[in-house]
Protein backbone atom coordinates (compact mmCIF):
# COMPACT_ATOMS: atom_id res chain seq x y z
CA UNK A 1 0.00 0.00 0.00
CA UNK A 2 2.60 2.13 0.94
CA UNK A 3 4.60 1.49 -2.19
CA UNK A 4 1.71 2.90 -4.25
CA UNK A 5 0.74 5.44 -2.43
CA UNK A 6 4.74 6.98 -3.19
CA UNK A 7 4.53 5.73 -6.38
CA UNK A 8 0.99 6.70 -7.74
CA UNK A 9 -0.61 9.32 -5.49
CA UNK A 10 2.09 11.01 -3.59
CA UNK A 11 2.94 13.42 -6.16
CA UNK A 12 -0.30 14.95 -6.48
CA UNK A 13 -1.09 15.43 -2.65
CA UNK A 14 -0.64 19.24 -2.23
CA UNK A 15 -2.64 19.86 1.40
CA UNK A 16 -0.42 18.48 4.50
CA UNK A 17 -4.03 17.79 6.34
CA UNK A 18 -4.65 15.35 3.52
CA UNK A 19 -0.96 13.89 3.49
CA UNK A 20 -0.86 13.62 7.38
CA UNK A 21 -4.37 11.50 7.40
CA UNK A 22 -3.86 9.59 4.59
CA UNK A 23 -0.50 8.30 6.20
CA UNK A 24 -2.12 7.50 9.80
CA UNK A 25 -5.38 6.01 7.62
CA UNK A 26 -3.08 3.95 6.00
CA UNK A 27 -0.73 3.32 9.23
CA UNK A 28 -4.40 1.88 10.66
CA UNK A 29 -5.31 -0.53 7.71
CA UNK A 30 -1.85 -1.86 7.48
CA UNK A 31 -2.11 -2.81 11.23
CA UNK A 32 -5.45 -4.68 10.80
CA UNK A 33 -4.26 -6.19 7.69
CA UNK A 34 -6.19 -7.80 5.07
CA UNK A 35 -7.47 -6.03 1.54
CA UNK A 36 -10.72 -4.93 2.79
CA UNK A 37 -9.36 -3.58 5.87
CA UNK A 38 -11.10 -0.09 6.87
CA UNK A 39 -10.98 2.50 9.04
CA UNK A 40 -13.69 5.43 10.13
CA UNK A 41 -12.66 9.08 10.73
CA UNK A 42 -13.21 8.69 14.60
CA UNK A 43 -10.42 6.07 14.57
CA UNK A 44 -8.14 8.41 12.82
CA UNK A 45 -8.68 11.14 14.97
CA UNK A 46 -7.87 8.85 17.64
CA UNK A 47 -4.65 9.07 17.14
CA UNK A 48 -2.85 11.55 19.05
CA UNK A 49 -0.25 12.93 16.40
CA UNK A 50 -3.27 14.17 14.17
CA UNK A 51 -5.10 15.91 16.99
CA UNK A 52 -2.38 17.95 18.17
CA UNK A 53 -0.77 18.65 15.01
CA UNK A 54 -4.36 19.79 12.25
CA UNK A 55 -4.64 23.23 14.35
CA UNK A 56 -7.86 24.46 15.91
CA UNK A 57 -10.52 21.94 15.06
CA UNK A 58 -8.84 18.38 14.20
CA UNK A 59 -12.11 16.55 13.61
CA UNK A 60 -13.21 18.84 10.37
CA UNK A 61 -9.86 18.66 9.23
CA UNK A 62 -9.82 14.68 9.43
CA UNK A 63 -13.10 14.46 8.09
CA UNK A 64 -12.13 17.05 5.06
CA UNK A 65 -8.67 15.31 4.29
CA UNK A 66 -10.94 11.96 3.87
CA UNK A 67 -13.39 13.50 1.64
CA UNK A 68 -10.62 14.95 -0.68
CA UNK A 69 -8.86 11.17 -0.75
CA UNK A 70 -11.53 9.97 -1.57
CA UNK A 71 -12.20 12.09 -4.64
CA UNK A 72 -8.58 11.60 -5.24
CA UNK A 73 -8.99 7.97 -5.48
CA UNK A 74 -6.50 7.07 -2.40
CA UNK A 75 -9.75 5.28 -0.39
CA UNK A 76 -13.06 4.17 -1.41
CA UNK A 77 -16.20 5.22 1.13
CA UNK A 78 -18.50 2.62 2.12
CA UNK A 79 -21.19 3.14 4.60
CA UNK A 80 -22.41 0.01 6.97
CA UNK A 81 -25.89 1.76 8.03
CA UNK A 82 -27.58 4.66 6.57
CA UNK A 83 -26.82 6.15 9.90
CA UNK A 84 -23.09 5.24 11.04
CA UNK A 85 -20.48 7.45 9.43
CA UNK A 86 -18.84 6.15 6.47
CA UNK A 87 -15.81 3.37 6.49
CA UNK A 88 -12.81 3.80 4.04
CA UNK A 89 -10.64 1.15 2.82
CA UNK A 90 -7.53 1.25 0.78
CA UNK A 91 -8.52 1.60 -3.22
CA UNK A 92 -6.80 -1.48 -4.35
CA UNK A 93 -8.36 -3.66 -7.02
CA UNK A 94 -9.63 -6.18 -4.25
CA UNK A 95 -11.19 -3.29 -2.24
CA UNK A 96 -12.89 -2.13 -5.84
CA UNK A 97 -14.81 -5.40 -5.58
CA UNK A 98 -15.79 -5.40 -2.10
CA UNK A 99 -16.99 -2.39 -1.85
CA UNK A 100 -19.40 -3.01 -4.73
CA UNK A 101 -19.94 -6.36 -3.14
CA UNK A 102 -20.48 -4.34 -0.02
CA UNK A 103 -23.27 -1.95 -1.44
CA UNK A 104 -25.08 -4.70 -3.52
CA UNK A 105 -25.03 -6.56 -0.55
CA UNK A 106 -26.56 -3.45 1.76
CA UNK A 107 -29.24 -3.11 -1.08
CA UNK A 108 -30.02 -6.41 -0.69
CA UNK A 109 -30.65 -6.37 2.70
CA UNK A 110 -32.66 -3.30 2.40
CA UNK A 111 -34.90 -5.08 -0.10
CA UNK A 112 -34.01 -3.14 -2.89
CA UNK A 113 -33.53 -4.66 -6.51
CA UNK A 114 -29.85 -5.21 -7.51
CA UNK A 115 -28.78 -6.63 -10.75
CA UNK A 116 -25.30 -8.66 -9.87
CA UNK A 117 -22.39 -8.83 -12.18
CA UNK A 118 -23.72 -12.24 -13.22
CA UNK A 119 -27.18 -10.96 -14.13
CA UNK A 120 -25.70 -8.47 -15.89
CA UNK A 121 -23.12 -10.69 -18.33
CA UNK A 122 -25.95 -13.70 -18.48
CA UNK A 123 -27.91 -11.85 -21.98
CA UNK A 124 -24.36 -11.14 -23.42
CA UNK A 125 -23.01 -14.74 -22.77
CA UNK A 126 -26.83 -16.51 -24.18
CA UNK A 127 -26.29 -13.99 -27.20
CA UNK A 128 -22.91 -15.66 -27.82
CA UNK A 129 -24.05 -19.12 -27.74
CA UNK A 130 -27.19 -18.65 -30.20
CA UNK A 131 -25.31 -17.14 -32.88
CA UNK A 132 -21.97 -19.81 -32.43
CA UNK A 133 -24.91 -22.82 -31.40
CA UNK A 134 -26.84 -21.43 -34.60
CA UNK A 135 -30.21 -21.73 -32.51
CA UNK A 136 -32.92 -19.71 -31.84
CA UNK A 137 -33.17 -19.48 -28.32
CA UNK A 138 -30.71 -20.31 -25.52
CA UNK A 139 -31.29 -20.39 -21.33
CA UNK A 140 -28.44 -20.47 -18.94
CA UNK A 141 -29.45 -23.04 -16.09
CA UNK A 142 -29.29 -22.18 -12.24
CA UNK A 143 -25.77 -24.11 -12.30
CA UNK A 144 -24.47 -22.68 -14.70
CA UNK A 145 -24.62 -19.13 -13.22
CA UNK A 146 -24.09 -20.65 -10.04
CA UNK A 147 -21.01 -21.55 -12.30
CA UNK A 148 -20.33 -18.12 -13.79
CA UNK A 149 -20.77 -16.38 -10.74
CA UNK A 150 -17.91 -18.67 -9.50
CA UNK A 151 -15.77 -16.90 -12.11
CA UNK A 152 -16.14 -13.99 -11.74
CA UNK A 153 -15.55 -14.63 -8.03
CA UNK A 154 -12.31 -15.76 -9.05
CA UNK A 155 -11.52 -12.52 -10.79
CA UNK A 156 -12.50 -13.19 -14.17
CA UNK A 157 -13.65 -10.03 -16.63
CA UNK A 158 -16.64 -10.17 -18.44
CA UNK A 159 -14.15 -10.26 -22.16
CA UNK A 160 -12.81 -12.65 -20.39
CA UNK A 161 -15.60 -15.30 -19.87
CA UNK A 162 -16.35 -14.60 -23.27
CA UNK A 163 -13.38 -14.75 -25.28
CA UNK A 164 -13.25 -18.51 -23.28
CA UNK A 165 -17.11 -19.68 -24.31
CA UNK A 166 -15.98 -18.04 -28.11
CA UNK A 167 -13.10 -20.41 -28.15
CA UNK A 168 -15.07 -23.39 -26.69
CA UNK A 169 -17.95 -23.10 -28.75
CA UNK A 170 -15.49 -21.87 -32.20
CA UNK A 171 -15.44 -25.40 -33.44
CA UNK A 172 -18.70 -26.76 -35.39
CA UNK A 173 -21.07 -28.55 -33.05
CA UNK A 174 -21.47 -32.22 -34.27
CA UNK A 175 -24.60 -32.92 -35.89
CA UNK A 176 -27.11 -34.34 -33.51
CA UNK A 177 -25.21 -33.16 -30.43
CA UNK A 178 -27.20 -31.12 -28.03
CA UNK A 179 -26.03 -27.22 -28.01
CA UNK A 180 -22.87 -26.61 -26.10
CA UNK A 181 -22.84 -24.06 -23.06
CA UNK A 182 -21.29 -22.22 -20.51
CA UNK A 183 -19.53 -25.52 -19.25
CA UNK A 184 -17.94 -26.47 -22.21
CA UNK A 185 -15.97 -22.86 -21.53
CA UNK A 186 -14.41 -23.57 -18.24
CA UNK A 187 -11.49 -25.64 -19.36
CA UNK A 188 -10.70 -22.66 -21.74
CA UNK A 189 -11.07 -20.13 -18.81
CA UNK A 190 -8.96 -22.15 -16.50
CA UNK A 191 -6.18 -22.40 -18.61
CA UNK A 192 -5.27 -19.28 -17.70
CA UNK A 193 -5.40 -17.57 -14.20
CA UNK A 194 -7.46 -13.76 -14.53
CA UNK A 195 -5.61 -10.52 -15.09
CA UNK A 196 -6.94 -10.03 -11.39
CA UNK A 197 -7.05 -12.60 -9.30
CA UNK A 198 -8.96 -11.81 -6.78
CA UNK A 199 -8.54 -12.73 -3.01
CA UNK A 200 -10.99 -15.72 -3.27
CA UNK A 201 -9.21 -16.89 -6.51
CA UNK A 202 -5.43 -16.70 -4.30
CA UNK A 203 -7.58 -19.07 -1.47
CA UNK A 204 -8.96 -21.24 -3.87
CA UNK A 205 -5.70 -21.62 -5.49
CA UNK A 206 -3.74 -22.42 -2.62
CA UNK A 207 -1.74 -18.94 -2.84
CA UNK A 208 -3.48 -17.86 0.51
CA UNK A 209 -2.70 -20.69 3.21
CA UNK A 210 -4.55 -19.84 5.55
CA UNK A 211 -8.26 -18.04 5.06
CA UNK A 212 -10.21 -15.67 7.72
CA UNK A 213 -11.44 -16.51 10.61
CA UNK A 214 -15.09 -15.76 9.36
CA UNK A 215 -14.40 -18.16 6.47
CA UNK A 216 -13.73 -20.88 9.09
CA UNK A 217 -16.23 -20.09 11.02
CA UNK A 218 -18.81 -20.38 8.40
CA UNK A 219 -17.37 -23.43 7.65
CA UNK A 220 -18.18 -25.13 10.71
CA UNK A 221 -20.89 -23.74 11.18
CA UNK A 222 -22.23 -25.07 7.74
CA UNK A 223 -20.06 -27.82 6.80
CA UNK A 224 -18.61 -26.34 3.73
CA UNK A 225 -16.00 -23.91 2.60
CA UNK A 226 -18.26 -20.60 1.24
CA UNK A 227 -19.20 -20.25 -2.70
CA UNK A 228 -17.61 -17.07 -4.12
CA UNK A 229 -20.80 -15.14 -3.19
CA UNK A 230 -20.89 -16.15 0.28
CA UNK A 231 -17.02 -15.08 0.30
CA UNK A 232 -18.00 -11.85 -0.70
CA UNK A 233 -20.67 -11.29 1.85
CA UNK A 234 -18.58 -12.14 4.31
CA UNK A 235 -15.57 -10.07 3.40
CA UNK A 236 -17.98 -6.99 2.85
CA UNK A 237 -19.32 -8.17 6.80
CA UNK A 238 -15.99 -8.24 7.88
CA UNK A 239 -14.92 -4.87 6.48
CA UNK A 240 -17.59 -2.84 7.39
CA UNK A 241 -18.02 -4.40 11.04
CA UNK A 242 -14.96 -6.37 11.79
CA UNK A 243 -13.86 -9.93 11.89
CA UNK A 244 -15.00 -10.87 15.56
CA UNK A 245 -18.74 -9.47 15.02
CA UNK A 246 -18.65 -11.59 11.63
CA UNK A 247 -17.76 -14.07 14.10
CA UNK A 248 -20.69 -13.50 16.60
CA UNK A 249 -23.30 -13.43 13.82
CA UNK A 250 -22.31 -16.39 11.79
CA UNK A 251 -22.52 -18.29 15.23
CA UNK A 252 -26.11 -17.15 15.85
CA UNK A 253 -27.33 -16.99 12.13
CA UNK A 254 -25.70 -20.02 9.97
CA UNK A 255 -26.60 -24.00 10.76
CA UNK A 256 -25.98 -27.03 8.22
CA UNK A 257 -29.56 -26.85 7.38
CA UNK A 258 -29.44 -23.24 6.54
CA UNK A 259 -26.43 -22.08 5.43
CA UNK A 260 -27.68 -18.59 4.10
CA UNK A 261 -26.01 -15.53 4.32
CA UNK A 262 -28.61 -13.32 3.77
CA UNK A 263 -29.25 -12.03 7.02
CA UNK A 264 -25.99 -11.75 7.89
CA UNK A 265 -25.46 -7.75 6.98
CA UNK A 266 -29.29 -6.99 8.74
CA UNK A 267 -28.23 -8.18 11.70
CA UNK A 268 -25.03 -6.94 11.92
CA UNK A 269 -26.43 -3.38 11.12
CA UNK A 270 -28.70 -3.83 13.83
CA UNK A 271 -26.22 -4.53 16.54
CA UNK A 272 -24.20 -1.44 14.97
CA UNK A 273 -27.20 0.47 15.41
CA UNK A 274 -27.95 -0.63 18.81
CA UNK A 275 -24.80 0.04 20.04
CA UNK A 276 -24.55 3.71 18.34
CA UNK A 277 -27.85 3.70 20.31
CA UNK A 278 -26.65 3.48 23.72
CA UNK A 279 -23.27 5.36 22.82
CA UNK A 280 -25.88 8.45 22.18
CA UNK A 281 -27.35 7.50 25.69
CA UNK A 282 -24.69 7.32 27.68
CA UNK A 283 -23.05 10.47 26.18
CA UNK A 284 -26.01 12.99 27.11
CA UNK A 285 -24.76 16.35 26.35
CA UNK A 286 -22.88 18.11 29.10
CA UNK A 287 -24.53 20.37 31.18
CA UNK A 288 -21.79 22.75 31.31
CA UNK A 289 -21.84 22.38 27.13
CA UNK A 290 -25.20 23.33 26.99
CA UNK A 291 -24.67 25.86 29.20
CA UNK A 292 -21.66 27.16 27.54
CA UNK A 293 -23.02 26.81 23.94
CA UNK A 294 -26.30 29.32 25.81
CA UNK A 295 -23.73 32.09 26.82
CA UNK A 296 -22.39 31.92 22.82
CA UNK A 297 -25.11 31.74 21.35
CA UNK A 298 -25.83 35.09 23.30
CA UNK A 299 -22.53 36.49 22.79
CA UNK A 300 -22.55 35.92 18.81
CA UNK A 301 -26.37 36.20 18.08
CA UNK A 302 -25.35 32.83 15.94
CA UNK A 303 -25.42 28.62 17.38
CA UNK A 304 -21.75 27.21 17.34
CA UNK A 305 -20.63 25.62 14.40
CA UNK A 306 -19.84 21.46 14.65
CA UNK A 307 -16.18 22.67 15.38
CA UNK A 308 -16.81 25.20 17.82
CA UNK A 309 -18.91 23.20 19.81
CA UNK A 310 -16.48 20.02 19.65
CA UNK A 311 -13.50 22.59 20.68
CA UNK A 312 -16.47 23.90 23.57
CA UNK A 313 -16.48 20.22 25.24
CA UNK A 314 -12.88 19.75 24.85
CA UNK A 315 -12.19 23.33 26.38
CA UNK A 316 -14.62 22.44 28.98
CA UNK A 317 -13.19 18.69 29.90
CA UNK A 318 -9.17 19.91 30.16
CA UNK A 319 -8.30 23.69 29.95
CA UNK A 320 -11.18 25.64 30.86
CA UNK A 321 -13.80 24.24 32.88
CA UNK A 322 -15.00 26.93 35.11
CA UNK A 323 -18.10 28.55 33.27
CA UNK A 324 -17.44 31.74 35.09
CA UNK A 325 -14.47 32.11 33.27
CA UNK A 326 -15.87 32.02 30.25
CA UNK A 327 -18.43 34.47 31.17
CA UNK A 328 -16.19 37.21 32.07
CA UNK A 329 -14.30 36.24 28.91
CA UNK A 330 -17.28 36.96 26.53
CA UNK A 331 -18.30 40.25 28.68
CA UNK A 332 -14.81 41.06 28.06
CA UNK A 333 -15.33 40.47 24.61
CA UNK A 334 -18.15 42.08 23.67
CA UNK A 335 -16.57 45.39 25.88
CA UNK A 336 -14.05 45.10 23.51
CA UNK A 337 -16.04 44.49 20.33
CA UNK A 338 -14.58 41.40 19.52
CA UNK A 339 -17.60 39.25 19.04
CA UNK A 340 -15.49 36.12 17.92
CA UNK A 341 -14.45 33.03 18.99
CA UNK A 342 -11.24 33.19 18.92
CA UNK A 343 -10.78 36.17 20.97
CA UNK A 344 -13.46 34.96 23.24
CA UNK A 345 -11.06 31.75 23.76
CA UNK A 346 -8.04 33.17 24.23
CA UNK A 347 -9.12 35.16 26.62
CA UNK A 348 -10.19 32.68 28.45
CA UNK A 349 -7.18 30.27 28.08
CA UNK A 350 -5.15 33.45 28.91
CA UNK A 351 -7.11 35.49 31.29
CA UNK A 352 -5.70 39.16 31.97
CA UNK A 353 -5.98 40.54 35.39
CA UNK A 354 -8.97 41.76 37.02
CA UNK A 355 -10.84 39.66 33.97
CA UNK A 356 -12.54 36.82 36.29
CA UNK A 357 -14.47 38.59 39.68
CA UNK A 358 -15.85 35.92 41.30
CA UNK A 359 -19.60 36.37 42.82
CA UNK A 360 -20.27 37.48 46.46
CA UNK A 361 -19.84 35.20 49.41
CA UNK A 362 -22.71 36.24 51.58
CA UNK A 363 -24.83 39.36 51.50
CA UNK A 364 -22.13 41.66 53.27
CA UNK A 365 -19.49 40.66 50.84
CA UNK A 366 -22.06 41.89 48.25
CA UNK A 367 -22.57 45.49 49.47
CA UNK A 368 -18.97 45.64 50.05
CA UNK A 369 -18.40 44.55 46.42
CA UNK A 370 -20.78 47.87 45.12
CA UNK A 371 -19.48 49.93 48.10
CA UNK A 372 -16.24 49.18 46.74
CA UNK A 373 -16.74 49.48 42.67
CA UNK A 374 -18.45 52.74 43.62
CA UNK A 375 -15.70 54.80 45.52
CA UNK A 376 -12.30 52.53 43.96
CA UNK A 377 -13.98 52.22 40.70
CA UNK A 378 -12.75 48.93 39.93
CA UNK A 379 -12.60 45.44 41.84
CA UNK A 380 -9.95 43.07 40.46
CA UNK A 381 -9.77 39.43 41.19
CA UNK A 382 -7.45 39.08 44.41
CA UNK A 383 -9.21 41.71 46.18
CA UNK A 384 -12.78 40.04 45.71
CA UNK A 385 -11.29 37.00 47.02
CA UNK A 386 -9.98 38.59 50.06
CA UNK A 387 -13.39 40.59 50.66
CA UNK A 388 -15.27 37.69 50.54
CA UNK A 389 -12.73 35.80 53.03
CA UNK A 390 -12.83 38.95 55.41
CA UNK A 391 -16.76 39.32 55.13
CA UNK A 392 -16.88 35.96 57.35
CA UNK A 393 -15.33 37.54 60.41
CA UNK A 394 -16.03 41.02 59.36
CA UNK A 395 -20.26 40.59 58.90
CA UNK A 396 -21.53 44.44 59.67
CA UNK A 397 -22.06 46.38 56.50
CA UNK A 398 -21.55 49.71 58.03
CA UNK A 399 -18.10 48.45 58.93
CA UNK A 400 -17.23 48.28 55.80
CA UNK A 401 -18.73 51.46 54.56
CA UNK A 402 -17.24 52.96 57.43
CA UNK A 403 -13.72 51.65 56.64
CA UNK A 404 -13.99 53.04 53.12
CA UNK A 405 -14.90 56.60 54.51
CA UNK A 406 -11.54 56.59 56.37
CA UNK A 407 -9.84 55.29 53.55
CA UNK A 408 -11.46 58.08 51.23
CA UNK A 409 -10.85 60.92 54.34
CA UNK A 410 -6.80 59.72 54.57
CA UNK A 411 -7.05 60.08 50.73
CA UNK A 412 -6.03 55.89 50.88
CA UNK A 413 -8.35 54.16 48.85
CA UNK A 414 -6.55 51.54 48.78
CA UNK A 415 -7.60 48.22 49.35
CA UNK A 416 -4.28 47.12 51.93
CA UNK A 417 -5.37 50.47 53.81
CA UNK A 418 -9.14 49.66 53.97
CA UNK A 419 -7.93 46.06 54.79
CA UNK A 420 -5.82 47.40 58.01
CA UNK A 421 -8.68 49.44 59.26
CA UNK A 422 -11.04 46.46 59.28
CA UNK A 423 -8.45 44.55 60.91
CA UNK A 424 -7.95 47.50 63.37
CA UNK A 425 -11.23 49.39 63.42
CA UNK A 426 -9.81 51.20 67.13
CA UNK A 427 -6.92 52.95 65.41
CA UNK A 428 -8.15 55.27 63.12
CA UNK A 429 -5.65 57.92 63.28
CA UNK A 430 -4.46 57.49 59.83
CA UNK A 431 -8.08 58.37 59.10
CA UNK A 432 -7.54 62.14 59.92
CA UNK A 433 -7.03 64.62 58.18
CA UNK A 434 -3.88 66.60 58.13
CA UNK A 435 -4.13 70.83 58.35
CA UNK A 436 -1.49 72.86 58.35
CA UNK A 437 -0.03 74.39 61.25
CA UNK A 438 -0.06 78.10 60.34
CA UNK A 439 -2.68 79.49 59.23
CA UNK A 440 -3.62 80.26 55.70
CA UNK A 441 -3.40 83.50 54.24
CA UNK A 442 -6.67 85.12 53.26
CA UNK A 443 -7.63 84.76 49.79
CA UNK A 444 -4.71 82.76 49.31
CA UNK A 445 -5.54 80.31 46.29
CA UNK A 446 -5.63 76.27 46.98
CA UNK A 447 -4.75 73.70 44.84
CA UNK A 448 -7.94 73.71 42.89
CA UNK A 449 -7.75 77.39 41.93
CA UNK A 450 -11.06 77.81 43.53
CA UNK A 451 -9.71 81.55 46.01
CA UNK A 452 -9.99 79.27 49.17
CA UNK A 453 -7.27 78.91 51.50
CA UNK A 454 -4.06 76.48 50.54
CA UNK A 455 -4.43 72.83 52.13
CA UNK A 456 -1.65 70.28 52.08
CA UNK A 457 -2.91 66.86 50.33
CA UNK A 458 -3.84 64.30 52.44
CA UNK A 459 -1.36 61.57 53.50
CA UNK A 460 -1.29 59.05 55.59
CA UNK A 461 0.62 59.77 58.91
CA UNK A 462 4.12 58.37 58.87
CA UNK A 463 5.56 55.73 61.18
CA UNK A 464 8.43 56.80 63.56
CA UNK A 465 11.28 55.44 60.68
CA UNK A 466 9.87 57.53 58.43
CA UNK A 467 9.46 60.52 60.61
CA UNK A 468 13.22 60.14 61.61
CA UNK A 469 14.85 59.29 57.94
CA UNK A 470 12.53 62.71 57.60
CA UNK A 471 14.60 65.00 60.23
CA UNK A 472 18.25 63.17 59.40
CA UNK A 473 17.19 64.35 55.50
CA UNK A 474 16.30 67.65 56.78
CA UNK A 475 19.27 67.99 59.22
CA UNK A 476 21.61 66.95 56.29
CA UNK A 477 20.06 70.03 54.05
CA UNK A 478 20.54 72.75 56.71
CA UNK A 479 23.93 71.67 57.18
CA UNK A 480 25.24 72.08 53.39
CA UNK A 481 22.93 75.32 53.28
CA UNK A 482 24.96 76.51 56.31
CA UNK A 483 27.92 75.26 54.11
CA UNK A 484 27.57 77.25 51.37
CA UNK A 485 26.75 80.27 52.99
CA UNK A 486 29.82 80.19 54.64
CA UNK A 487 32.56 82.59 52.71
Amino acid sequence: MLDALIENTLAQIDDLAELKVTLVALWLIQRKGGGTASVDAAEVLAQPALRQGLGFAPDLAIDAALRRAVARGTFLAVRATAAAGPRYVWASPDAQRWAVEAEAALARAAGQKVVSPADALAPRLTGVIEKLEQIEAAAISADERALLEEWLGYGYSAGEVEAALRAALAAPRARGSPPRGLRDAAAALKAAPPAAPTAYYRWKSGAIKVPPDGMIAFRERSGRWPSAAEHAVIAAAIGLHGEPAVVRALGRLVTRESPSLDGLLPLLAEGQEAALAVERAAALPDPRLVELQRMYEGFTGLPPTAAILSDMNQLLATDAPDLTVWKAAFDYSSAQNKRDWRYARAVALNPKPGLYVPGPANDTAKAAFEEYRRRVGRLDEFIAIEINTLSASVTDPAAWKDAIDKAAVANALRWDYIKKVLANPDKDRNAKQTHSKTPARRGSPDRTGRGSAFRYPQVDDPSDAERSAAEERARQQRAERAQRRKP
